[in-house]
């Protein structure tokens, strides 16, 4: 767990955002959700400092700030990323219902032995009230030849599997739902 001294992580704009005092009586799902942020990043963080790199407007790059309640013990948050899987191999075979998404544990989303997508967490405290930023990486319409080289081999789309394009809002909205 990251303590508050620790260097801020690569999503400086997410974490700003949940350390900022929050009006009382205010849902947490009325946070907006900036369509620019949400569905035209290039780039975002894989585990272990790897990259997730995504061509413009064709896959989808998302964090979610969640913020558990105060009572939830240490193991039920630890088990965020797993339903978050769980929850996207539902959204994928419901936008997609010729694949079988299989969740790879604890992180990443495989289809037929190659990884479509993957889930970081990132946990933190501010002023005694947990927060965590749900990182969410899914090759949606990328094709193979805008991989990196060395990703070819391991890595697909739901384009590639399907055999055609796939809204990225409808997957978006599937997975919300999950």
């Amino acid at each position: 767990r990251r303590g508050l001294d620790a260097p801020p992580p690569r999503r400086p704009h997410l974490r700003r955002r949940a350390l900022a005092p929050r009006p009382p009586g205010r849902d947490d799902a009325g946070d907006r959700l900036r369509r620019d942020r949400l569905l035209g990043p290039r780039a975002g963080r894989g585990r272990r400092g790897n990259s997730w790199v995504s061509p413009v407007s064709r896959d989808l790059l998302f964090s979610l700030v969640l913020y558990p309640p105060l009572d939830l013990p240490a193991e039920k948050l630890s088990r965020l990323p797993h339903l978050g899987g769980l929850a996207l191999c539902c959204a994928i075979e419901e936008v997609c219902p010729t694949v079988e998404a299989k969740l790879k544990w604890p992180n990443d989303i495989y289809i037929q032995g190659k990884k479509v997508a993957g889930i970081l967490i990132e946990n933190g405290k501010h002023v005694g009230k947990p927060f965590s930023i749900l990182g969410i990486g899914i090759n949606v319409n990328s094709l193979d030849n805008e991989r990196p080289q060395e990703l070819r081999a391991t890595a697909t789309s739901l384009r590639e599997e399907t055999g055609g394009t796939i809204d990225r809002h409808e997957l978006l909205a599937a997975f919300i739902a999950s």
